[in-house]
């Protein structure tokens, strides 16, 4: 979706192409990943000891 969105946008503006490259939206996903991660693992964590669950 967002990909298309940039693929239309790039007709007006040229610095819209550089999400074409599969580097890119690999290193973007990656660092989408590792943010979701760093967020809500603790949330995570807190929530597993407030219910007191833990290794058997």
């Amino acid at each position: 979706m967002l990909l298309w969105l940039f693929e239309q946008l790039a007709g007006y503006h040229s610095s819209f192409q550089v999400v074409r490259y599969l580097t890119l939206r690999s290193l973007l996903s990656v660092l989408t990943s590792l943010t979701i991660g760093l967020v809500l693992g603790p949330i995570m964590i807190r929530k597993l000891q407030a219910l007191k669950y833990g290794q058997a």
